[in-house]
């Protein structure tokens, strides 16, 4: 009886396969494999988008003598194309009161059927003077959703300040780099905002009556190409189905924006994860009552204009592979 044994390539390993082995790299790991050669370069698609702000940009805390110390939940986390993240990054500018004990501090929650509750990033403390907030994860679990939690601080005259807060996605793209392209596009002719409800229906109608006549073999009509390359996107098939999904997901992004909505008093997930994912923190209040409107626990604002925040979140490094990528493609 002879053995032999073959040494298994990474690129013969089935491409779902490959982006489940590149999930558990560092975002910056991931996109070094991704640069090894031409083949796993187009396997992967590494790429990155930045999110509308569909998410409260700003907000400011105030942490009372009684539960300043209780972490509390902020925001559910949106996403686009959810099964095609890697990683996601929260930027934005943070502060304390400017005085006194450190103690304010942000966490993102992560929460599935097969884990529980667990925290995934933790901000240190928050400093007296403005500081970059740099929350990062990975999002190897599809089916988890993501909270972010704040803590204030007890003891009184505790504040918790959040400014310019931005969402970006890593993502395994379409060969092309199809998604993050068009993305791009429509994001550069201000064609992107939660708001724009009928704009997606537009898109998405546009793109599958030309891949219809593109499956029928006829001619794509001549008014919608003309409109597709007008706005930056290809008159391909990649190209069409990628915009697609951006259309497709943008308008559950709004829907999502529009139903939730912070409830008025703590659920009974909010006490769960608060007891797995925080033991040292102090019991709530019976009851939990409302804080008087001096001690608010959040005062959060939507910027009026849903545009994107035009702020460069990620390594210099990973940016610059980005644009080779999408210039060698």
């Amino acid at each position: 009886l002879r053995l032999t044994t073959q040494t298994l390539s990474f690129e013969r390993i089935p491409a779902e396969l490959q982006k489940r082995i590149a999930n558990f790299l560092k975002y910056r790991d991931a996109f070094r494999l991704s640069q090894v050669n031409k083949q796993i370069k187009e396997s992967l698609g590494m790429s990155t988008i930045r999110l509308p702000s569909a998410i409260p940009t700003k907000g400011i805390w105030a942490g009372s003598v009684r539960d300043g110390d209780i972490p509390r939940r902020c925001r559910k986390l949106p996403f686009l194309m959810k099964n095609r993240v890697h990683t996601v990054l929260l930027r934005g500018m943070y502060q304390d009161q400017g005085w006194g004990n450190q103690k304010g501090r942000f966490y993102i929650v992560a929460s599935g059927a097969g884990f529980g509750h667990r925290v995934v990033a933790t901000s240190p403390l928050a400093n007296h003077g403005e500081t970059a907030l740099k929350l990062e994860f990975n999002t190897v679990d599809d089916d988890a959703t993501y909270t972010l939690w704040y803590k204030v601080g007890g003891g009184g005259g505790h504040t918790l300040t959040l400014a310019n807060l931005t969402m970006q996605l890593i993502i395994f793209d379409e060969p092309g780099l199809c998604i993050s392209k068009n993305f791009h596009a429509l994001n550069s002719r201000k064609a992107l905002g939660v708001s724009l409800s009928y704009h997606y229906i537009l898109l998405r109608s546009s793109a599958r009556a030309l891949l219809a006549q593109m499956e029928r073999e006829e001619n794509p009509d001549i008014n919608m190409a003309s409109f597709m390359e007008s706005t930056g996107i290809d008159v391909t098939k990649r190209s069409l189905l990628a915009l697609d999904q951006i259309a497709s997901s943008m308008l559950n992004l709004g829907n999502y924006s529009e139903i939730d909505v912070e409830p008025s008093e703590e659920s009974g997930t909010d006490i769960e994860i608060r007891r797995q994912c925080f033991p040292w923190s102090p019991a709530a209040p019976s009851g939990n009552p409302p804080s008087p409107q001096r001690e608010v626990d959040a005062i959060m604002a939507l910027e009026p204009d849903h545009e994107i925040l035009e702020v460069d979140i990620m390594d210099e490094d990973v940016e610059d592979m980005i644009r080779r990528a999408m210039r060698e493609d």
